[in-house]
């Protein structure tokens, strides 16, 4: 008698540890999301990876065809008189981009724009009305060009 007694109680903890049909549904339900879920964000990274693997082609043959040459200018100090009223100064290349110019008055960073310190246009730096270098300041300008 023990011994079907411990047979039953196998079976019970057997039938207990079986997963329903119903669970099985459920967990197949879930692992087909999951792996389209991954499918999709793989087809994603790959489109992403050859973007950026053809936008490294390009840069490697532009760089072969000298189109990314650029120079880099630290220090320039711009032409013009720095007496209190001249209010433009000229570069000797031009800021390619012109954001790249960062312009030193004194130590200090000026800011280009209109309603800032400056205005550049081509190689012009236009200082904004009661903005001029006065008398023994210095004017310094790094830039890409």
């Amino acid at each position: 008698m023990t011994d079907l007694s411990g047979r039953v109680t196998d079976l019970e903890k057997l039938y207990l540890t079986v997963a329903t049909q119903d669970d099985l549904s459920t967990l197949t339900s879930f692992n087909a999301s999951r792996f389209n879920s991954l499918q999709d964000t793989l087809t994603i990274l790959v489109n992403e990876m050859q973007a950026l693997h053809q936008k490294v082609v390009n840069l490697e043959l532009a760089s072969r065809s000298g189109s990314l040459e650029h120079h880099h200018v630290f220090s320039e100090v711009p032409s013009g008189a720095i007496d209190g009223s001249n209010r433009v100064f000229t570069l000797t290349g031009v800021p390619n981009p012109a954001s790249s110019l960062m312009l030193v008055r004194n130590g200090l960073t000026l800011y280009s724009g209109s309603g800032n310190d400056f205005e550049i246009s081509s190689s012009t730096i236009t200082f904004v009305t009661g903005n001029a270098p006065q008398s023994g300041s210095n004017l310094f300008a790094s830039y890409i060009y």
